[in-house]
């Protein structure tokens, strides 16, 4: 919600934080990835249970870890034209995931992560301007952490308004 809220914790709601939402106009050009990493696409079931698990390891999401397989990310993301999903790899281990969707005139960006024994070295920039760039044409938009805002800053990200976000698991 961009406006305040009440508390959502008496009816099974947790709160997620209140993250900035971020618009980059179209057309910038992307510099060159980092020469040490490696950027796929997610195309195989293995790899998408390889970007599952950069999620789970990489992300502040508690309540996912030990979870099944394909709770976060379905098998079905996979035949969607729209989503475009990223491995970014170190030598011949996956490091970080980029996600975007592209629909509604817009490249909607959803998880950036990089796996804290790789970070500082570049590749959340990288990576996030894999998703961007889904479809050069279009503006992009995400919510930020504020461990990556500084590095969406610097991309020319432009900070619109901070949300509060709530969020509870689906039963």
């Amino acid at each position: 919600s961009p406006w305040p809220t009440p508390d959502l914790q008496p009816f099974g709601w947790k709160l997620g934080g209140h993250p900035p939402i971020h618009l980059l106009p179209a057309g910038i050009e992307p510099p060159e990835p980092p020469q040490s990493l490696r950027i796929t696409r997610v195309t195989t079931s293995e790899d998408l249970g390889r970007a599952e698990s950069i999620v789970i390891e990489g992300y502040p999401f508690p309540d996912c870890a030990g979870g099944e397989p394909g709770q976060l990310l379905p098998p079905s993301i996979l035949s969607d034209h729209r989503f475009h999903i990223s491995l970014g790899w170190e030598v011949d281990r996956p490091v970080a995931l980029s996600i975007s969707r592209v629909s509604h005139g817009i490249t909607h960006v959803f998880l950036i992560v990089t796996l804290p024994e790789a970070r500082g070295r570049g590749y959340g920039a990288a990576m996030t301007w894999r998703a961007v760039t889904a479809d050069r044409s279009l503006p992009a938009m995400l919510l930020s952490s504020d461990l990556g805002r500084p590095v969406y800053d610097r991309m020319g990200f432009l900070p619109l308004f901070r949300l509060t976000v709530w969020y509870r698991e689906r039963g």
